[in-house]
């Protein structure tokens, strides 16, 4: 992977054609920048739905599902709740920003 230095000001359009390329990326800066401002209004401008996944308050069931067992008693499924839901439930283009990642527990 590499890794590119650019201004706050250069992130929206950048962010906007990786968005529509569908490429994943990974933006990371000092707090207060406005990283999350920014995908925010490009989600906006470009149509696509914004799902934010806080890093500091969500709970591992919030994205990995939660886990039951199946009816035969010696196997396990993840049934999707919060931000899984959200996600596996999108009915338009939809970005999912996990935003203070580095802080996660």
């Amino acid at each position: 992977m590499s890794s590119i230095t650019i201004k706050p000001s250069s992130l929206e359009n950048m962010a906007a054609s990786y968005i529509k390329q569908g490429t994943n990326f990974l933006v990371t800066s000092a707090p207060g920048i406005g990283k999350t401002a920014i995908l925010s209004k490009v989600c906006e401008d470009i149509g696509y739905d914004l799902i934010m996944v806080h890093g500091v308050t969500v709970d591992p069931v919030d994205v990995g599902g939660l886990p039951v067992v199946d009816k035969d008693g010696e196997s396990a499924s993840h049934l999707p709740i919060g931000v899984l839901s959200d996600i596996v439930n999108a009915t338009k283009p939809t970005v999912v920003f996990f935003d203070d990642i580095g802080q996660a527990t």
